[in-house]
């Protein structure tokens, strides 16, 4: 029987890790062609707990693709004839491999305190809260708090 592949192996995980790294847009891309399995179906094998090490590689290859969009933004960037094209290309480039590899190419957040410096405490303080007491005066617990929907 011929047609697409439903059971997971590992022969078709590294294929279609190796074409997401390739490809421009990701696995809806990939699972399009005749000899993938369906997108829906490899998002089925990605949450199966079965698959812990396919969750990993895929997630890997994602990363990966991030690398190759930032190369070929820069190759966009430089071979473009038109500027406004050549920054646009290279802009949705940068983009894509801010989100794919957001430790190499995303935005870096530092915490800081005012002017800069360090981040400066005033008052650390430790609540214990207990789900079973409401914070409402007069109530003890949650239920016997009113619905709105109820009619006295």
């Amino acid at each position: 029987m011929t047609g697409r592949p439903s059971s997971f192996t590992q022969e078709i995980a590294d294929e279609i890790c190796a074409r997401v790294v390739q490809s421009d847009y990701g696995l809806e891309q990939v699972c399009e062609e005749d000899d993938m399995p369906s997108a829906r179906t490899v998002f089925r094998w990605l949450a199966a707990k079965e698959h812990e090490s396919f969750r990993q590689q895929y997630a890997r290859a994602k990363e990966l693709q991030g690398h190759v969009q930032a190369d070929r933004g820069t190759r966009d960037a430089l071979q473009a004839t038109d500027a406004g094209l050549g920054r646009l290309k290279f802009d949705a480039r940068k983009w894509q491999a801010s989100k794919l590899a957001s430790r190499v190419y995303g935005d870096k957040v530092a915490l800081t305190g005012a002017d800069g410096g360090a981040v400066q405490f005033e008052r650390i303080e430790r609540r214990i809260v207990d789900p079973m007491v409401s914070e409402k005066p007069g109530l003890s617990r949650p239920s016997e708090a009113k619905s709105p929907n109820t009619v006295d």
